[in-house]
């Protein structure tokens, strides 16, 4: 197990859950709650996890429970998996057969009963969903760094041009897909097409000051 000391968010209306949990893997984990209230909405909650810079989260999934917000953890982690591609997410549940019915991934629910007799297992499995994250990361931003080389050098294969866009989709979802880029931008083709539109651009714009002169 990696000797590093991670940063989770843990999400939880329940305030005794929180400081349960935090007894639970504070040796293992630095540990950020977030609060939960009647102005929370998915989209706020995201952002402040975005902005936390955890490097997993832990979800409950039963939060209406409290009636503070008018979500549950599978939505809280559909959210998380639409925006941050593969990043780390365990969804902890009294109610396993329902949470399995709301999730893509039954490997992401994980009973909260087990975790008394079975706490290392679970500390274990977030700290290697954490590690295999970031090698998948380290190894997408190696590879796309050795196509764009590559490209600059030589061209690519249509194969290759393929690969460098799925490669950057990846890490830029990694970070969020706002903003993102029309995939066809991003091959040698497309750019070089924004190239010749951009240029175009400029010299209609230099017609027409003259027209106007």
């Amino acid at each position: 197990m990696s000797e590093r000391k991670y940063r989770i968010g843990y999400i939880d209306d329940d305030p005794s859950e929180i400081r349960s949990f935090k007894r639970f893997a504070k040796k293992d984990f630095e540990i950020i709650a977030y609060d939960l209230n009647e102005n929370t909405t998915l989209e706020s909650l995201f952002e402040t996890i975005v902005e936390s810079g955890v490097s997993a989260l832990v979800i409950d999934y039963d939060l209406k429970d409290k009636e503070l917000v008018s979500f549950n953890g599978d939505e809280v982690a559909d959210k998380i998996n639409e925006e941050l591609h593969d990043f780390p997410v365990i969804i902890l549940t009294a109610y396993e057969e329902e949470a399995l019915d709301y999730v893509e991934d039954p490997n992401i629910v994980y009973e909260k009963e087990r975790m008394g007799d079975e706490k290392q297992t679970l500390l274990k499995r977030i700290k290697i969903k954490i590690d295999s994250y970031y090698r998948k990361l380290a190894s997408s931003e190696k590879e796309l760094l050795g196509l764009v080389e590559k490209n600059d050098k030589k061209g690519l294969s249509a194969w290759e041009e393929d690969r460098m866009v799925e490669l950057d989709n990846f890490l830029e979802r990694s970070v969020s897909r706002k903003d993102k880029i029309p995939d066809i931008w991003k091959r040698p083709a497309g750019l070089e097409k924004l190239n010749e539109l951009v240029c175009k651009a400029d010299e209609l714009l230099k017609e027409i000051k003259k027209q106007d002169a």
